[in-house]
């Protein structure tokens, strides 16, 4: 019994080690194009330029031209990268006309320059009688169109410590603040520092007020 155990466990092991290998070949999203779908094509699923997927929303496999697809890619393009986050000029709420400029994050990030992201909402978003969502998600057209993240700017570093010199809605002038963004265009996301500094989850979901200002509006400490 002992001997079946560990041969079974062995068994799922190698099998495991075999799948993060990539030996039975490696799984990865695709964009489909004109529909703006995301789905899971695994790379022994591609024959003859025919991709075959799982389709969630009815529950069967489905076939479909890989020139139809754009793969993701980690790759950075037009200063964009997943995983980052954007500042990106989407739809108000329901509207079909407004538009406002949005915190986002980068869920993936597509060969032909389109991304998946999600979206911070915000009360200019709400709609009487309905929850507000945390949060609502597109499909950017061109990343070339957003705002990307800077590592640095204007002499600041994303996570350094800097001094707020003005009062914004939750945080007051004069107190220390980690830069936690810092876009292109001069705009930075603060957070009062040492607020939970273990914190590690994406801008999206940050515990605490996080604030967008201008880099402007920072010290340089001990200065």
């Amino acid at each position: 019994m002992k001997t079946a155990l560990l041969l079974s466990t062995l068994s799922l092991f190698l099998s495991s080690t075999a799948y993060s290998k990539g030996i039975i070949g490696t799984v990865d999203k695709y964009l489909v194009v004109k529909t703006g779908q995301v789905i899971e094509v695994g790379s022994t699923e591609i024959d003859d330029g025919i991709a075959t997927y799982y389709d969630y929303s009815v529950s069967k496999r489905k076939k479909i031209e890989v020139s139809e697809l754009s793969k993701s890619t980690r790759k950075e393009i037009a200063g964009v990268k997943a995983g980052e986050s954007i500042l990106a000029r989407t739809y108000l709420g329901n509207s079909r006309t407004e538009t406002i400029i949005r915190i986002c994050e980068v869920f993936y990030l597509f060969e032909n320059q389109q991304a998946y992201v999600g979206c911070k909402s915000t009360e200019a978003d709400r709609v009487p009688g309905y929850q507000l969502p945390n949060r609502f998600d597109f499909i950017i057209n061109n990343v070339e169109n957003v705002t990307a993240e800077a590592a640095s700017l204007e002499g600041f570093e994303k996570g350094e410590n800097a001094e707020l010199t003005i009062d914004t809605e939750s945080i007051k002038a004069g107190r220390t603040v980690r830069i936690l963004v810092i876009y292109t265009n001069g705009e930075a996301l603060v957070q009062k520092a040492g607020f939970n500094i273990l914190d590690s989850s994406g801008i999206l979901n940050k515990l605490g007020a996080v604030e967008k200002i201008q880099l402007s509006s920072l010290s340089k400490l001990n200065q």
